[in-house]
């Protein structure tokens, strides 16, 4: 007897296709003078973000069908990329996009002795 896996297999086509949708309705204009912007912080003058292909991977789901995954978005005909985290709701839609630095933070400074 043959058994196949339960679940719904891999979402991650799912998930690139709808944050390729998400990321073509972007208007980087609209937050030039904003203190907020609600489409998330993207470069501008670097060419149209591309979702890098197999890069998008479940890292969390909520209780709610919701999850969270982490992508990667590549500017500059491929040149540079950033890691993206992606809000999705349980139908697989991608409701949000943040850019994620890859920046690591310096050292901390340690003081010993006192005033």
């Amino acid at each position: 007897m043959l058994l196949s896996g339960c679940g719904g297999g891999d979402d991650r086509p799912k998930v690139e296709a709808s944050l390729r949708h998400y990321l073509s309705t972007l208007d980087p204009q609209a937050c030039l003078e904003s203190r907020f912007c609600e489409q998330g912080v993207f470069p501008l003058g670097a060419g149209a973000p591309q979702v890098k292909k197999n890069s998008c991977k479940k890292i969390h789901t909520g209780s709610d069908g919701q999850s969270g995954w982490s992508c990667v978005v590549t500017f500059a005909h491929g040149k540079v990329a950033q890691p993206v985290s992606v809000a999705v709701r349980g139908s697989g839609e991608v409701y949000g996009a943040v850019p994620v630095s890859r920046q690591a933070l310096p050292p901390a400074t340690v003081y010993e002795g006192g005033p």
